[in-house]
């Protein structure tokens, strides 16, 4: 190869080939889901306040970790998508015991509600077990206005800057991240600004600007 792609700096950066040029190209979602975004892609002032997270149902994925700060937040909302199915999701809830404030789905076609519902979208994923190399999800939230909790290493943090669009947290912290979801719950000024800097930073992870960064790369 005299090229080699990749999804993030922080992917290219667990390589060191000698002879290929290394590009970062980032990720950009299908047009569609971005069409959908333009319905609610402000922020959320409804009630109540509602927290979302989807992923996979792994440990290291931070179910676990979500279900104990739904548990400590009964005032809040929850949401959990799992790409998993129903039987699984079942078997799931019979072990953990969720609280009533959180209620947990099987995988879903249709995602856009679940964004359209949140106020806070999080990726709890353990940095001691896996390393996100992006963060699809955490972009589509960031297309929907919302702000996120995601953790502090690999190509999720190139998605977000701490403090800005959301915050950098380890999931293995539960006592911080409680803390700044009670910050952004009792701070309309801080969610709002949250919400507007999200949105704008996910615009830079813009389709177009995807086929440009690769027009470059086979033009020349």
């Amino acid at each position: 190869a005299s090229k080699i792609l990749f999804v993030s700096k922080y992917v290219a950066s667990q390589f060191s080939f000698k002879k290929p040029t290394s590009i970062t190209v980032y990720n950009a979602l299908p047009e569609t889901f971005v069409e959908q975004t333009k319905a609610i892609n402000i922020e959320n002032t409804s009630a109540p306040f509602t927290v979302l997270m989807l992923c996979s149902l792994k440990a290291y994925k931070g179910v676990y970790e979500y279900i104990k700060i739904a548990k400590a937040l009964p005032k809040i909302k929850f949401l959990l998508v799992l790409n998993t199915t129903q039987t699984e999701v079942d078997k799931f809830k019979s072990e953990v015991s969720p609280s009533e404030n959180c209620i947990l789905y099987s995988a879903q076609k249709d995602t856009i509600q679940f964004y359209k519902q949140a106020h806070l979208v999080m990726n709890l994923s353990r940095p001691d077990q896996w390393i996100e190399t992006f963060g699809m999800t955490v972009l589509e939230a960031m297309y929907c206005g919302r702000p996120v909790i995601v953790p502090p290493v690999g190509g999720v943090v190139e998605l977000v800057d701490d403090g800005v669009e959301g915050y950098r947290i380890d999931s293995r912290n539960l006592d911080e991240v409680i803390r700044k979801i009670e910050n952004i719950t009792t701070n309309y000024a801080i969610y709002k600004r949250l919400s507007l800097a999200a949105y704008k930073k996910a615009n830079s992870f813009s389709q177009a600007i995807f086929q440009q960064q690769l027009m470059k790369v086979f033009g020349s």
